[in-house]
């Protein structure tokens, strides 16, 4: 009896969960020509793009002077023939490029694969590697110029940005707050200089508080990493879609989203099946608490960001953890419409 009972319930839930999923879509979708006009006023910047809004918000670093990152050499390529036809290919090898080893340095090659050129572009500046910078300055760390020692001022690189610092002058981060390909060796943890620790930090704040030119232009510095993690926010590690999520602004997540391409599901690959062939399951990046861009906008209750991931990114409700606060914010939608 408690087996048919237990049943039962699993069955009412899954069925209450697909009628929510509709009728979210449904009343979201009614929503969304009403309010994006609305939405970008509110939100977007009078700016139409990167380099405009780098003019009007000056980057002071507090962390000593910023060096745009001199990335490693990298091609894209249409292949075609595949569901993902566009092809990057990033060394991240930058000894075996230099001494002009061309088979050592080939075995060095990431390549990924993307729907679009323009993915790709997105995907390039991401990923590939800074070049690192000699010592052949006068032997001076970048960032308070004075000369490397052996021991008290020992030389090391900025594994964010290439330049060349001193120990003092220098930060350490967990290997996850770098993409992999800047990471060849899997070290666990890398040496940052204080500018980059400082963008990260600056980026993280603008993000969290949803200042949208703020973020743009430190993005626009080209030494920060909008697709990697940041470790412990509050006892908790958040990628900077999660960050933007959290600060409200619904322009500021579309542009990380559709701009910089940042990823709010992950693509993972099926066992075979009976045929023999494989398929792909896409599941919601989510926070080290378990939490996606979704659960965070339901948990605010703001409906133009569930609008916006619903409607727009095709994001489901089936994969909310928090389903009480589902229903509130299907109640906050639904008085917003009544009010309209």
């Amino acid at each position: 009896s408690i087996l048919r009972k237990s049943a039962k319930a699993r069955k009412s839930m899954t069925s209450s969960l697909s009628s929510m999923d509709k009728a979210a879509r449904k009343l979201l979708h009614r929503e969304s020509s009403a309010t994006d006009q609305n939405e970008h006023a509110r939100y977007a910047s009078p700016c139409s793009n990167t380099a405009s809004i780098c003019a009007t918000v000056a980057i002071e670093t507090d962390g000593g002077p910023l060096l745009p990152r001199n990335p490693l050499p990298s091609t894209i390529e249409f292949v075609g023939g595949t569901s993902k036809p566009w092809v990057l290919s990033i060394h991240t090898d930058q000894k075996s490029l230099d001494k002009g080893l061309d088979v050592q340095a080939a075995q060095h090659v990431e390549r990924q694969t993307y729907n679009s050129e323009v993915e790709a572009i997105a995907a390039r500046a991401v990923y590939s590697p800074p070049r690192k910078h000699t010592t052949k300055n006068g032997g001076v760390c970048f960032t308070c110029l004075k000369t490397f020692t052996m021991f008290k001022r020992r030389a090391m690189h900025c594994r964010s940005c290439g330049v060349c610092i001193c120990s003092n002058c220098s930060t350490t981060w967990t290997s996850i707050g770098l993409p992999s390909t800047f990471n060849i060796k899997n070290e666990t943890s890398l040496r940052i200089c204080g500018t980059c620790e400082w963008l990260s930090h600056a980026f993280r704040q603008a993000l969290l508080s949803g200042q949208y030119d703020e973020a743009i232009a430190l993005h626009a510095t080209g030494n920060v990493n909008a697709r990697s993690p940041f470790v412990n926010v509050k006892g908790e590690t958040l990628y900077p879609i999660h960050c933007a999520s959290l600060g409200g602004n619904t322009a500021l997540l579309k542009w990380l989203v559709d701009e910089v391409f940042c990823p709010i599901m992950l693509s993972s690959v099926l066992e075979p099946n009976v045929r023999g062939s494989t398929s792909c399951l896409d599941t919601p990046l989510r926070t080290s608490k378990n939490r996606s861009v979704l659960d965070i906008a339901v948990g605010k209750q703001d409906v133009d960001m569930m609008q916006y991931l619903v409607v727009e990114k095709s994001m489901s409700v089936h994969d909310l953890k928090d389903h009480q606060s589902a229903l509130l914010s299907l109640e906050a939608a639904l008085r917003r419409l009544g009010g309209s």
